[in-house]
């Protein structure tokens, strides 16, 4: 298979290498997340093709990462494939002793070694490194948490096999759980309702002796699934325990009161030292502390905020400073809020952002100097500003709107609006406004200037446009015509 340095979509790798660990063939599948590049850093997902998870049931995985909606950090997925038979005897895990045999000794020795040093190298992904199994396989994944610490960080585990009631046995010794207490690990355990009696009772048994809760790097979260059973719980439990093993990836509001310097610095060090993915100053950061704080009404932590999401060269710094204006209104401070809002034009005219442009003039005109100041040569001296920067008629419209509404300006007024009329396009903002609309405008500007025949001239454009324009019909009523 061609293998491109930059992929656009999601794209699947198979790939043999020989194993002096196994000395045998091994064959795997990568699944690269969509906008792979050469510099990019992926956390990975391994698994065994096994169980519910054998055949193309990895595609699940992927798929799962790859749907933007879920919010998970792009991430390769490597699926290590064989028969049933081949796996289990790959893996030589015994149930009885819960170790693993020769084989399963050089199997361990094929991952460590050689094919996750491959991996990390060709597709740079990071040392958040997260190993899915089902049955016999989840088992196997506790052989590694309990005797391969550090191979892994996080585990999936989907109703583990137990065989007898101290079979597989499972303890955790101090030495083991001063190593998780001092090592970012995820751990997810899904046992299902309508499975083996023991094989619940197995899960139970790991929630109840996992006793690292207290830590700050060990993160554990037991899931019984009621209506799954042993075949199904893939289709119950994967979505899930992705969802956990990546919970403290994404950027969010803190849970409870804190100071949001030291908010942004957990946030930071989590994606950091568990998934190894370094965070830029961005939008993405940004919202969900601003939806916190303008909920809290604090304006303390916004003007903070409006300091740390300023101060860099992003690219997404036109939209981080329209954002920071928005709260600002939402905290009806309109002076800081006219500060961020010149500040974001400003960039946005630097990087070519033609939505935050508009957005930008538009509440700064309109909601702002119009509405709320009642400032008419502001709000006039910037929609024309906004005209210059972007060649849009609707701020004509705009203008024109002003005049009839203010009484301001009327010969300007109609003629902006005839612009208006005349270049208007199909595509925003200036859809936003009608030809009807329009010529109602003008009709207004002549009422003010007393001149009852254009008035109705253009009254009449207007309801021929549109004749089921309301604002034209109950205008019409009002001024008695």
């Amino acid at each position: 298979m061609v293998f491109y340095l930059y992929s656009d979509s999601q794209e699947l790798i198979h790939k043999t290498i020989f194993s002096q660990a196994m000395n045998d063939s091994m064959k795997f599948d990568i699944w690269l997340p969509r906008y792979w590049n050469e510099n990019g850093h992926y956390p990975t997902i391994y698994l065994n093709s096994y169980g519910a998870l054998a055949g193309v049931n990895d595609m699940l995985v992927a798929a799962h990462i790859n749907n933007f909606i879920n919010g998970f950090p792009p991430s390769v997925v490597v699926a290590i494939r064989s028969s049933k038979l081949r796996q289990m005897s790959q893996m030589d895990y015994s149930y009885q002793t819960g170790q693993v045999g020769k084989t399963g000794l050089q199997f361990v020795e094929f991952l460590k070694n050689e094919l996750i040093p491959k991996i990390e190298l060709a597709y740079k992904t990071t040392r958040f490194r997260a190993f899915i199994g089902h049955s016999y396989s989840a088992s196997y994944a506790n052989y590694l948490f309990l005797k391969q610490p550090g191979l892994f960080n996080a585990y999936i585990l989907l109703t583990p096999e137990k065989i007898r009631e101290d079979q597989p046995p499972f303890y955790i010794d101090d030495t083991l759980k001063n190593y998780y207490n001092n090592h970012p690990t995820m751990y997810y355990i899904a046992p299902a309702g309508k499975d083996e009696k023991r094989r619940q009772d197995y899960a139970k048994e790991i929630a109840s002796k996992v006793k690292i809760s207290d830590s700050n790097n060990f993160h554990f979260e037991y899931h019984l699934f009621t209506d799954a059973d042993h075949n199904n719980i893939l289709d119950y439990g994967l979505l899930p325990g992705l969802k956990f093993i990546f919970s403290l990836a994404p950027y969010s509001a803190p849970n409870k009161e804190m100071n949001m310097e030291k908010w942004i610095d957990i946030m930071i060090t989590n994606r950091k030292n568990i998934y190894g993915l370094e965070s830029d100053i961005n939008s993405d950061m940004q919202a969900p502390l601003l939806n916190f704080i303008n909920n809290k009404k604090d304006e303390k932590s916004l003007d903070f905020l409006a300091k740390y999401f300023s101060d860099t060269l992003n690219d997404d710094i036109a939209y981080m400073l329209f954002n920071t204006a928005s709260s600002y209104v939402e905290f009806e401070n309109y002076s800081k809020a006219v500060d961020y809002f010149k500040k974001s034009i400003l960039e946005a005219k630097k990087h070519h952002n033609p939505d935050i442009l508009d957005n930008g003039y538009f509440i700064l005109a309109y909601n702002i100097y119009w509405k709320h100041d009642k400032n008419i040569k502001a709000a006039w001296e910037t929609l024309l500003q906004a005209f210059d920067d972007t060649k849009h008629y609707a701020y004509k419209y705009l203008l024109g709107q002003i005049s009839a509404e203010e009484k301001f300006k009327p010969e300007e007024g109609i003629k902006f609006l005839q612009e208006f009329i005349k270049f208007r396009t199909n595509t925003p903002p200036d859809f936003n406004y009608s030809i009807s609309d329009a010529y109602l405008q003008i009709a207004k500007c002549y009422y003010n200037k007393k001149d009852k025949l254009d008035l109705k001239l253009y009254l009449d454009k207007a309801l021929k446009e549109n004749p089921n324009n309301k604002e034209a019909l109950k205008w019409k009523q009002d001024i008695k015509l």
